[in-house]
């Protein structure tokens, strides 16, 4: 999944979440791989789990 909008909302995900710069996520985030760019905004928790 790639986010380069806005999300207001837990996000759940078996494979990668990128979050692009200029993106914003407000809400916990469960996924696989994380990778968040330079000036992405994040409010909440990240949980890394197996595939």
């Amino acid at each position: 999944m790639i986010c380069s909008g806005r999300i207001v909302g837990n996000v759940e995900s078996s494979g990668r979440v990128t979050l692009t710069t200029g993106s914003a996520l407000t809400g916990d985030l469960t996924a696989s791989t994380i990778a968040v760019m330079e000036g992405a905004l994040m409010e909440g928790r990240f949980k890394i789990v197996k595939k």
